[in-house]
């Protein structure tokens, strides 16, 4: 039995759910496997996780209360957070954990291990039926809430749903159809980031412009309809914020909120055009690559050649500061095209798909074996 569990492209609303602004992810075709090898010997209570691609492996004694090993002790975490919500993991067991994502790269490594992992334990130690939307809430507080993070919850959220989906704040979602003529290509920059120490300081960021903004406007709330719209983000006038000059993040993010609300009519449209999602996606990377800084000169280069290429729009992808970026066309050659632009500017590409969220297969692909 393998566990799999997909990565996600942030198609719009980048730095925006922990703001409590809706965005739009899709699940894409490369993630993380982990394979079930069977369990131990009664008495043994001990989990061993061969890691390979990390040349590490990991212990978890099950006799005793699971302490974490450090800051982002996840799979550890994941085990607490199902006993809490009242299945225990008593038996020992090996699993092999591989990935085919680009790890620590803005597409969502760490969640579908979480997702991933929770997933073969649910199959494991629960006969409940299992519900995605629950999985990715354990995933959201085995990640976010057990050890302080910034994040939101489109990661996990995406990785255990799948397909394209429009993520509220309140953690309501709506799936979205995918068009038949969206073909996407991921990249990885090959810039190592700092995913959570990132979110951080953007979100700090953004939190003390908010603060800033609100002696001026006392009502002000970054994501009220009242003041995320276009009247209010051109308004200097009657509003008394020179939005654009003085406070950068608020504007950004006010933009890229609108963004989101445009490409949502776009996808609920009866045919969506590609090129009007392309236009949006490229508007919401200017902000963040303008106003928000997030973007990097070698990733600036490579949404530049997929654009060149045939694109109709492309972004970084997920906290910035390098990772990875996607671009997005409507016919499956240019698609070919793209790829082989954006590893000339010195990215390693990938053409992927959307597809599903977590489920169980009977063998890791050959794609994915090490």
């Amino acid at each position: 039995m393998v566990s799999f569990a997909p990565g996600r492209i942030c198609m719009f609303g980048e730095h925006q759910d922990y703001l409590k602004f809706p965005v739009i992810a899709a699940s894409i075709d490369l993630g993380i496997h982990i394979e079930f090898r069977g369990f131990h010997d009664p008495g043994d209570q001990q989990i061993c996780i061969e890691m390979p691609d990390m040349n590490e492996t990991r212990f978890i004694d099950l006799k005793t209360p699971i302490v974490y090993t450090g800051k982002r002790d996840y799979l550890a975490s994941s085990i607490n957070v199902l006993k809490r919500s009242g299945i225990a993991v008593t038996k020992g067991f090996t699993a092999r954990i591989t990935g085919t994502l680009p790890i620590n790269a803005g597409a969502s490594s760490s969640s579908a291990l979480i997702v991933a992992w929770l997933n073969l334990l649910e199959h494991l130690f629960s006969s409940e039926k299992i519900d995605p939307f629950q999985r990715a809430k354990r995933a959201n507080q085995a990640e976010i809430v057990e050890f302080g993070e910034a994040g939101g919850f489109m990661d996990h959220v995406t990785c255990s749903v799948g397909g394209i989906l429009f993520v509220r704040y309140d953690f309501s979602v709506e799936k979205i159809a995918i068009p038949k003529n969206l073909f996407v290509v991921l990249a990885d920059s090959l810039q190592k980031k700092q995913t959570v120490d990132d979110l951080k300081r953007l979100r700090a960021r953004v939190e003390g412009q908010v603060a800033e903004v609100m002696k001026v406007r006392k009502e002000f709330a970054i994501t009220d309809p009242r003041f995320c719209n276009e009247a209010f983000v051109a308004d200097n006038t009657s509003t008394g914020l020179k939005l654009k000059q003085d406070y950068p993040m608020v504007y950004a993010n006010l933009q890229n909120g609108i963004i989101t609300k445009k490409a949502l009519e776009i996808f609920k449209s009866k045919k969506p055009s590609i090129k009007a999602i392309g236009d949006l996606v490229n508007q919401h990377f200017a902000y963040l690559r303008d106003y928000s800084h997030i973007s990097t000169d070698k990733i600036n280069a490579m949404v530049k050649a997929a654009l060149d290429a045939g694109a109709t729009g492309a972004k970084i992808n997920g906290s910035g500061f390098g990772g990875t970026m996607f671009a997005l066309c409507e016919k499956k050659e240019v698609q070919l095209r793209i790829l082989n632009a954006i590893e000339n500017a010195g990215g390693k590409a990938y053409v992927v798909s959307i597809q599903d969220g977590a489920k169980l297969l009977d063998r890791v692909p050959d794609i994915a074996r090490h």
